[in-house]
Protein backbone atom coordinates (compact mmCIF):
# COMPACT_ATOMS: atom_id res chain seq x y z
CA UNK A 1 0.00 0.00 0.00
CA UNK A 2 0.98 3.46 -0.13
CA UNK A 3 1.40 3.96 3.75
CA UNK A 4 3.88 0.65 3.86
CA UNK A 5 3.87 -3.02 3.29
CA UNK A 6 1.54 -5.13 4.76
CA UNK A 7 1.49 -8.35 6.24
CA UNK A 8 -1.74 -10.60 8.17
CA UNK A 9 -0.55 -12.93 10.27
CA UNK A 10 -3.48 -15.36 11.71
CA UNK A 11 -5.99 -12.60 13.01
CA UNK A 12 -3.24 -9.38 13.16
CA UNK A 13 -2.52 -7.44 10.24
CA UNK A 14 1.13 -5.38 10.70
CA UNK A 15 2.36 -2.60 8.89
CA UNK A 16 5.64 -1.64 8.31
CA UNK A 17 7.31 2.00 6.99
CA UNK A 18 10.60 0.05 6.19
CA UNK A 19 12.11 0.92 9.67
CA UNK A 20 9.68 -0.68 11.96
CA UNK A 21 6.55 -2.97 12.13
CA UNK A 22 3.59 -1.72 13.79
CA UNK A 23 0.32 -4.29 14.55
CA UNK A 24 -2.69 -1.81 12.69
CA UNK A 25 -5.23 -4.00 13.26
CA UNK A 26 -7.21 -7.51 14.16
CA UNK A 27 -10.10 -9.60 13.57
CA UNK A 28 -12.59 -9.23 16.66
CA UNK A 29 -15.14 -12.17 17.47
CA UNK A 30 -15.39 -14.93 15.22
CA UNK A 31 -13.76 -13.36 12.42
CA UNK A 32 -10.82 -15.68 12.13
CA UNK A 33 -8.13 -15.10 10.74
CA UNK A 34 -7.31 -12.64 8.08
CA UNK A 35 -7.01 -14.42 4.40
CA UNK A 36 -6.13 -11.45 2.01
CA UNK A 37 -5.79 -7.83 2.17
CA UNK A 38 -5.77 -5.38 -0.93
CA UNK A 39 -4.92 -1.86 -0.36
CA UNK A 40 -6.09 1.63 -2.41
CA UNK A 41 -5.00 4.05 -3.87
CA UNK A 42 -6.44 6.57 -1.12
CA UNK A 43 -4.51 4.47 1.46
CA UNK A 44 -7.45 2.56 2.95
CA UNK A 45 -7.71 -1.05 2.63
CA UNK A 46 -10.18 -4.31 2.28
CA UNK A 47 -9.39 -6.95 4.20
CA UNK A 48 -10.74 -10.93 4.21
CA UNK A 49 -11.40 -12.53 6.66
CA UNK A 50 -12.39 -16.50 7.42
CA UNK A 51 -15.59 -14.89 8.50
CA UNK A 52 -16.36 -11.67 6.62
CA UNK A 53 -14.75 -8.93 4.64
CA UNK A 54 -13.78 -5.42 6.07
CA UNK A 55 -13.07 -1.63 5.09
CA UNK A 56 -10.56 -0.10 7.02
CA UNK A 57 -9.10 3.50 7.07
CA UNK A 58 -6.78 5.51 9.23
CA UNK A 59 -7.98 5.93 12.91
CA UNK A 60 -9.03 8.94 13.59
CA UNK A 61 -8.73 10.72 17.17
CA UNK A 62 -11.96 10.80 19.08
CA UNK A 63 -13.04 13.39 21.25
CA UNK A 64 -10.40 16.09 22.58
CA UNK A 65 -7.69 13.55 21.48
CA UNK A 66 -4.60 14.90 19.04
CA UNK A 67 -3.21 12.94 16.58
CA UNK A 68 -0.32 10.75 17.87
CA UNK A 69 1.85 8.14 16.36
CA UNK A 70 -0.15 4.95 18.11
CA UNK A 71 -3.58 6.34 17.00
CA UNK A 72 -1.86 7.32 13.33
CA UNK A 73 -0.60 3.79 13.24
CA UNK A 74 -4.52 2.06 14.27
CA UNK A 75 -6.92 1.47 11.62
CA UNK A 76 -10.64 1.31 11.98
CA UNK A 77 -13.35 -0.88 10.04
CA UNK A 78 -15.53 1.74 8.31
CA UNK A 79 -17.53 -0.79 6.24
CA UNK A 80 -17.90 -4.77 6.89
CA UNK A 81 -20.22 -7.49 4.87
CA UNK A 82 -20.44 -11.20 3.87
CA UNK A 83 -19.95 -11.92 7.90
CA UNK A 84 -20.56 -15.95 6.65
CA UNK A 85 -17.82 -16.18 3.57
CA UNK A 86 -14.35 -17.33 3.90
CA UNK A 87 -12.67 -14.40 1.51
CA UNK A 88 -10.04 -15.72 -0.11
CA UNK A 89 -9.19 -13.35 -3.03
CA UNK A 90 -10.18 -9.59 -4.24
CA UNK A 91 -9.48 -7.87 -7.18
CA UNK A 92 -10.89 -4.33 -8.60
CA UNK A 93 -11.72 -4.42 -11.69
CA UNK A 94 -13.66 -0.98 -12.98
CA UNK A 95 -16.00 0.15 -10.20
CA UNK A 96 -16.80 -3.37 -9.19
CA UNK A 97 -14.74 -5.12 -6.02
CA UNK A 98 -15.35 -9.05 -6.86
CA UNK A 99 -14.52 -11.28 -4.15
CA UNK A 100 -13.23 -15.24 -4.39
CA UNK A 101 -14.55 -17.22 -1.58
CA UNK A 102 -13.67 -20.67 -0.27
CA UNK A 103 -17.29 -21.90 -0.26
CA UNK A 104 -20.07 -19.62 -1.88
CA UNK A 105 -18.24 -19.17 -5.21
CA UNK A 106 -17.89 -15.63 -6.85
CA UNK A 107 -19.21 -12.23 -5.74
CA UNK A 108 -19.49 -8.85 -6.30
CA UNK A 109 -19.08 -5.85 -3.81
CA UNK A 110 -20.45 -2.27 -3.61
CA UNK A 111 -16.88 -0.76 -2.91
CA UNK A 112 -17.88 2.43 -1.17
CA UNK A 113 -20.11 0.89 1.41
CA UNK A 114 -19.75 -2.77 1.46
CA UNK A 115 -23.27 -3.85 -0.17
CA UNK A 116 -23.34 -7.35 -1.82
CA UNK A 117 -24.86 -6.69 -5.41
CA UNK A 118 -26.55 -9.85 -6.96
CA UNK A 119 -24.83 -11.24 -9.83
CA UNK A 120 -27.14 -12.46 -12.47
CA UNK A 121 -26.47 -15.77 -12.16
CA UNK A 122 -24.35 -18.11 -9.32
CA UNK A 123 -20.53 -18.07 -10.36
CA UNK A 124 -18.75 -21.40 -8.92
CA UNK A 125 -21.60 -21.98 -6.49
CA UNK A 126 -19.67 -24.16 -4.01
CA UNK A 127 -16.02 -24.09 -5.38
CA UNK A 128 -12.92 -23.02 -3.14
CA UNK A 129 -11.63 -19.95 -5.01
CA UNK A 130 -7.91 -19.15 -3.73
CA UNK A 131 -6.83 -16.24 -5.82
CA UNK A 132 -8.15 -13.97 -9.38
CA UNK A 133 -6.85 -11.91 -11.09
CA UNK A 134 -7.73 -9.62 -14.67
CA UNK A 135 -6.22 -9.52 -17.30
CA UNK A 136 -5.21 -6.72 -20.33
CA UNK A 137 -8.78 -7.79 -21.84
CA UNK A 138 -10.80 -7.09 -18.53
CA UNK A 139 -11.69 -11.10 -18.24
CA UNK A 140 -10.97 -12.49 -14.92
CA UNK A 141 -9.15 -15.49 -14.05
CA UNK A 142 -10.07 -17.57 -11.16
CA UNK A 143 -7.82 -20.09 -9.63
CA UNK A 144 -10.20 -23.53 -8.09
CA UNK A 145 -8.31 -25.43 -5.15
CA UNK A 146 -7.65 -28.60 -6.55
CA UNK A 147 -9.64 -28.04 -9.85
CA UNK A 148 -7.31 -25.78 -11.91
CA UNK A 149 -8.30 -22.45 -13.55
CA UNK A 150 -10.92 -21.24 -14.63
CA UNK A 151 -11.71 -17.87 -17.34
CA UNK A 152 -14.95 -15.10 -17.45
CA UNK A 153 -14.61 -13.11 -20.63
CA UNK A 154 -15.33 -9.27 -19.86
CA UNK A 155 -18.49 -9.72 -21.83
CA UNK A 156 -19.56 -12.53 -19.30
CA UNK A 157 -18.55 -10.68 -16.29
CA UNK A 158 -20.82 -7.99 -18.09
CA UNK A 159 -23.73 -9.53 -18.36
CA UNK A 160 -23.39 -11.10 -14.98
CA UNK A 161 -22.80 -7.82 -12.76
CA UNK A 162 -26.10 -5.98 -14.49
Amino acid sequence: GKDGLYVAMGTRLWRSDGTRWDEVWRTSGNSGRITVVLPLEDGSLWVGARRGLFRLQAASPGAGETQTHSNRERLEVVASTLSDVWVKALAFHGPHLWVGSWDRGLLLVEPSGGDVIPLAAPVMHGQRISDITFDREGGLWLAIYGGGARYLSAKVLGQLAR
